[in-house]
């Protein structure tokens, strides 16, 4: 058990988001989940108090620390967008609604960090598995506008005494075993949430973004990681921090690569049901593979993942999708 303070969860009420605040109030911590509610669901407030409010806005950021007296910041929101998404709504939120963050714990005085960033700072990666020495060329504007927030975070850290950790975050997909959180449909253009809604006829045929790449299948391999060892590493960082431990950079990822075929038919077999799909053109900024090194993670903050077996991973998915249904 914890008794050092409430955590601020940024985007706390959001798909990774709400998955961190069960397993803060597991291990014995106060989640306090900071929303707009734009792509967060009031749903998902289930484990602590909901502050209302944006981080692009300085105001309700102070009033929430005021009102919280945090220990720790978990800093989860951001802007992911989809296609043809206005590149403005990432700079704003995921740059701009950062550096706000970081000035109110500043001026709270509130010195412990956790960031949940994105494997897409890795741009195109020269080597595989990727890891965390590897250069940072992102080219999307979530991966860049990511990246630049993490960069301010050690310039910030080193004016204000901040401890801080960042985990660069693979494809979190599943769903709690609870069946109390998962992904809302089509999340974000999510792979899993938008073939099982393809699957169950709630949606049209789920388009395959590239068949050309040089993979055994022609489709993308990318690194699947359950939510909720997602949420798990998240809690162990956040220990490492009030321990006073700072610039942690770790991957978080199974550190096993499936392609979208591979997560296709899982579904079908999981389900029973086929997934209609069509081929679409690749996406700018998809690599064709993009798996995880982990041994930073386990070395530093002692993470495995135990649920993100596909089998797991999709049958969990699976599950959410049609308790939601009912």
């Amino acid at each position: 058990m914890d008794d050092s303070g409430p955590i601020l969860v940024t985007g706390g009420a959001g798909y990774i988001g709400s998955h961190v605040c069960k397993a803060l109030a597991a291990s014995g911590y106060l989640p306090v989940a900071f929303d707009n509610l734009s792509s967060g669901h009031r749903d998902h407030v289930k484990w602590g108090p909901l502050e209302f409010g944006d981080i692009t806005d300085r105001q309700s950021l102070a009033e929430a620390f005021l009102n919280v007296r945090p220990t720790a910041v978990i800093h989860l929101a951001a802007f992911q967008g989809g296609d043809g998404a206005d590149p403005d709504a990432y700079y704003e939120t995921n740059v701009a609604g950062s550096v706000t963050l970081l000035r109110a714990m500043a001026e709270a005085q509130v010195t412990n960090l956790v960031f949940c960033s994105t494997a897409e700072v890795y741009g195109m990666p020269e080597h595989l598995p990727v890891a965390e020495d590897q250069e940072l060329d992102a080219i999307t504007p979530f991966g860049t506008s990511q990246l630049m927030a993490e960069r301010a975070i050690p310039d910030f850290a080193e004016a204000h005494e901040l401890n801080w950790a960042i985990l660069r975050v693979f494809n979190a997909a599943g769903a709690d075993p609870d069946g109390e959180a998962g992904a809302w449909n089509g999340d974000h253009g999510r792979l899993l949430p938008t073939a099982i809604q393809s699957a169950r006829g709630k949606r049209g045929s789920l388009p395959v973004f590239g068949t050309a790449y040089d993979t055994q299948d022609g489709t993308a391999i990318r690194d699947f990681v359950h939510v909720s060892d997602v949420a798990d590493a998240h809690v162990l960082a956040l220990g490492k921090v009030l321990a006073g431990q700072s610039g942690i950079i770790a991957n978080i990822g199974s550190g096993i690569g499936h392609s979208v075929i591979d997560v296709i038919h899982g579904i079908e077999r999981i389900s029973g049901l086929m997934v209609p799909a069509r081929e679409a053109p690749p996406r700018p900024g998809d690599p064709a593979i993009m798996i995880a090194n982990r041994v930073l993670a386990d070395s530093a903050l002692s993470w495995r993942p135990r649920r993100s077996s596909l089998d797991e991973i999709l049958a969990t998915a699976w599950q959410w999708h049609n308790r939601e249904a009912t």
